[in-house]
């Protein structure tokens, strides 16, 4: 599994969680190992619990950088890819804050309306500027 099937993997699981407020993780990552049956990979299962234990965190970035926009209102589907770009903005070392963002913006354009990807890129940008990852 690459990067990307790993993200949209771990998508439809904060998809998932975001319908039960990130309770019981566990349960909802092996019900959805079973059903989906999909492999189980390390890199799915980092962003998904990490997501699990600091999405108030990431929620509160989000809505601090989403213009006229309550969290509440925000599709689930656009909010688990904002989640999922703001975990790895924040939190992997490893993924440059405009990977992280230019893949979120490609899983708009796969899972979401035609003006979905420019408020994504708007409000993940404004976060990466918030948090100083430009320079």
């Amino acid at each position: 599994m690459n990067r990307r099937e790993t993200r949209e993997r771990a998508v439809e699981l904060i998809f998932e969680a975001s319908f039960h407020n990130f309770e019981n993780p566990q349960l909802i990552y092996d019900t959805a190992k079973t059903v989906r049956e999909f492999e189980d990979n390390d890199y799915v299962r980092t962003l998904f619990f990490g997501i699990s234990e600091n999405y108030s965190l990431i929620d509160e970035k989000i809505g601090e950088c989403a213009k006229g926009w309550k969290t509440a209102r925000i599709s689930r589907m656009i909010l688990s890819i904002m989640r999922l770009a703001v975990y790895e903005m924040l939190f992997s070392d490893d993924v440059p804050f405009n990977v992280a963002i230019n893949e979120a913006i490609e899983l708009t354009k796969e899972y979401a309306f035609d003006e979905s990807p420019a408020f994504v890129n708007g409000v993940l940008n404004k976060i990466a500027e918030n948090e100083g990852l430009k320079n």
